[in-house]
């Protein structure tokens, strides 16, 4: 809704001309949104949900609570149309459509509220250029499709407000129903649309229309029949296996989320939540929340009393929906500040959302106050009005801009390239959903199993046998838990057993284990293995540091590489001090021909590998002063400069640096020459080529109790 004051006069011959712009603003803020997601889209995987989210949708799968059976119908469906392109891109640029769809959705809402299109056009773009919406929109995520749910239920609702119609409640009741299959922080919203629909209770207070409003809102929830559907098809990704009535109800309903609402209410608690909604707010902060509080202060202020006010601005739907707003930004700051996870900052979204919709609704009640007191200065608080969206865009491009960004999907191969033949890797949580797509999406290393704590094991086991069985019902189940039988399953395999260097550790001594550092991976063997001895001793020796230790060798398995990929490192110790080396560390970085760490421009080295030294091992009881073998894996990110690039060791204690000898605070240890990235994405190194830091080490858990 446009004021007529502000647009020429109805039978002048601009007057469509102007109606027309204004109707179109909501879209071309959209559409600004899509080209900025578009140029900053993922090409591939990303971290967190995204990849099991990607893979559960490219195969028809079931992903984690609450399943999102709307989303993986159009995750398939949008992959399978635009069919050119990595299968993970294609799914990022659905999730950067449904995002901008979002922000269009937003604008139009602000827009006819507040009846400036300047006013939705700062809303929308605030909303697109928010840190933690920008931040989804460029992966497959939920968000985008959860946050386009919310803008166009408000708009939805608006509509009906301003001419209460049955066919809008219709409406808005289906797309309540709808909205109910994807995330359940919707129930923040729809309270609220409730009460305020039930202003109108003449228009549904027949028992026909309730009826008819009953079978809208209950019908699209047959949607959630996917799930187990899906879940008896046994598709490669089946978190829960929701195919019981009681796994289904436990994954609809998030069960095993709800212990996250753990927050306590308390001075310090208020403050860090406040950071984080100034962190994923768009900024600069302060002025946003300046608008914010105007924007707050909307359904309090008359609007008849100001100049450019009329009465189709100022009827009581207009106040009602500032009421809602503010509801809604009270109701997502309570939820993110009390809902303790690891991505925390996901669930200030709607918090967020109504930030921005509100410092849109802010710039309207500025430019009404502007044009009583000084209307000849509206055209240039306007102007820079509509400009202040370029700061947040100009400010966190870079930030955000994920096209270049294979991390997760470079991580993800160089850990199943550094695997030896056979082997099973223990996976869970944000740190393993890329491997997880690796394998079961990109089809990588199909000799290697990978078994998710969360996500249960293909019916037909891969074809690795009956013994699988034992952990095809292990989802959700602590790691304590899951170890020991899986242990228990790689020995009687005879597979060794890898897990994720960021998997947290659990009581491996009680469990029959050790843990050996190896890098991107970590290997599990049997308590009282001892450390690998080294076949034969070289001549002379790399390094003699202070108090005991000494660098005999050191092996780089591939000379060669592409940035991006994973190299062995073999190193060969001796041990002249006192007792066990229990608290030395190896630090391994790289560096360039003169001996300068290589950095990012974060001043970040490009590579910072840390290992105890004796790879967390102790000696058996009759090779204490037995040499050793240490192999691990390293991972050259894509930004390590191509030419000749050499790796240095060093040794530190209590954090300190130990010098050698002939005092030395880091050895070179070997040169890697980097070359031009040349392979397509998830393709593996050169077979010949391949490090395998296990290669040495088949030992498997063999002792390990059974779960």
């Amino acid at each position: 809704m446009i004021d007529p004051s502000r647009a020429p006069a109805a039978h002048s011959p601009g007057a469509s001309v102007a109606v027309r712009r204004a109707t179109a603003c909501p879209w071309i803020s959209s559409a600004l949104a899509f080209a900025v997601y578009g140029a900053t889209v993922a090409p591939t995987i990303g971290f967190g949900d995204s990849p099991e989210l990607s893979a559960a949708a490219l195969s028809l799968g079931v992903p984690h609570p609450t399943g999102y059976p709307l989303l993986m119908l159009l995750g398939y469906g949008f992959s399978s149309l635009l069919a050119t392109g990595d299968p993970a891109w294609r799914l990022n640029l659905l999730g950067a459509l449904l995002a901008s769809a979002a922000v269009g959705f937003s604008a139009a809402f602000v827009q006819r509220l507040t009846g400036r299109a300047v006013a939705g056009w700062v809303a929308g773009l605030l909303l697109a250029f928010a840190p933690v919406f920008w931040s989804n929109a460029t992966l497959f995520e939920v968000y985008g499709l959860h946050v386009l749910f919310v803008a166009a239920l408000l708009f939805v609702w608006l509509r009906f407000e301003q001419d209460p119609v049955p066919s809008r409640l219709r409406l808005l009741a289906f797309m309540a129903g709808l909205s109910l299959t994807h995330h359940l922080m919707i129930g923040l919203l729809l309270p609220i649309l409730a009460i305020a629909v039930l202003r109108h209770a003449r228009v549904f207070s027949s028992a026909a229309e309730l009826a008819r409003l009953g079978v809208l809102f209950v019908l699209p929830l047959g949607l959630f029949v996917y799930l187990p559907l899906a879940a008896l098809a046994d598709p490669s990704v089946n978190w829960g296996d929701p195919s019981t009535s009681l796994r289904f109800w436990s994954h609809v309903t998030g069960r095993q989320y709800h212990g996250n609402l753990a927050g306590e209410a308390s001075i310090t608690g208020w403050q860090t939540s406040l950071d984080l909604l100034r962190r994923t707010t768009a900024g600069p902060t302060p002025l946003v929340f300046a608008l914010t509080v105007l924007g707050v202060l909307w359904p309090f202020v008359d609007r008849r009393r100001l100049a450019d006010a009329d009465a189709e601005t100022t009827r009581d739907p207009l106040r009602i929906g500032g009421v809602v707003l503010v509801a809604l930004l009270a109701v997502g700051f309570g939820f993110g500040s009390f809902y303790q996870v690891v991505d925390r900052e996901s669930f200030f979204i709607n918090a967020v959302f109504a930030t921005s919709l509100l410092a849109g609704v802010g710039v309207a009640l500025l430019l009404d106050w502007t044009r009583r007191l000084r209307a000849s200065a509206v055209s240039t608080v306007t102007l820079l009005a509509a400009l202040l969206p370029v700061l947040p865009l100009w400010l966190g491009w870079s930030g955000h801009d994920r096209s270049h960004d294979f991390a997760a999907h470079d991580r993800a191969v160089a850990l199943m390239q550094t695997l030896p033949p056979d082997a099973l890797l223990l996976v869970e949580g944000h740190e393993g959903y890329p491997v997880v797509y690796a394998s079961l999406i990109a089809g990588l290393r199909p000799d290697v199993l990978v078994v998710d704590c969360y996500l249960r094991i293909r019916g037909d086991g891969g074809g690795y046998g009956p013994e699988l069985e034992r952990i095809r019902y292990l989802q959700g189940l602590p790691a304590e838990r899951i170890v020991p039988t899986v242990t228990a399953t790689a020995a009687a395999l005879g597979r060794p057993l890898f897990m994720l260097a960021t998997s947290p550790d659990v009581d491996w001594e009680e469990l029959g284990l050790v843990r050996v550092r190896r890098g991107v991976v970590d290997q599990l063997i049997a308590l009282g293995s001892g450390r690998l001895p080294i076949g034969s001793l070289p001549e002379g020796e790399v390094a003699r540091f202070e108090n005991g230790p000494v660098l005999l060798a050191a092996r780089v398995g591939r000379g060669r590489i592409e940035p991006g990929d994973a190299t062995s490192l073999q190193l060969e110790w001796a041990w002249t001090g006192e007792g066990e080396p229990e608290d030395w560390t190896v630090w391994v970085v790289a560096g360039d021909a003169e001996g300068r760490m290589l950095e990012d421009e974060r001043g970040v080295p490009l590579l910072d590998h840390t290992h105890p030294l004796g790879q967390g091992v102790s000696a058996a009881p009759d090779a204490s002063r037995t040499p050793w073998l240490e192999s691990v894996a390293l991972v050259l990110p894509r930004d390590t400069p191509e030419g000749s690039t050499s790796l240095f060791a060093a040794l530190t204690r209590d954090g300190e640096l130990v010098p050698t000898l002939d005092d030395r605070a880091f050895v070179r240890i070997g040169t890697i020459d980097v070359a031009p990235r040349t392979r397509s994405a998830w393709r593996l190194a050169p077979k010949d080529a391949s490090p395998h830091p296990g290669e040495h080490d088949r030992r498997v858990a063999e002792v390990a109790p059974r779960g």
